[in-house]
């Protein structure tokens, strides 16, 4: 999350100190930037599916360890 606020504000300050920088490069980027974000947001949502699933089912290990205590 820090990385891509990180590249969203330098594709924003960019422009400012370069007076000869056209609009290609900054699509460019901005492509860039959305690929980036959509597939770690797809990659999050995943990742969130599977921990979700895992705890559901309640395997050893993966659950709150503190459920097994109070059995």
């Amino acid at each position: 999350m820090l990385t891509l606020v990180t590249m969203t504000l330098t594709g924003f300050i960019l422009p400012n100190f370069y007076d000869d920088l056209n609009w290609e490069p900054l699509i460019g980027y901005a492509v860039f930037l959305t690929v980036m974000s959509v597939t770690m947001t797809i990659l999050s949502v995943m990742l969130w599916r599977k921990r979700k699933s895992v705890k559901e089912e309640g395997l050893p290990g993966h659950g709150d360890e503190q459920d097994e205590y109070k059995k």
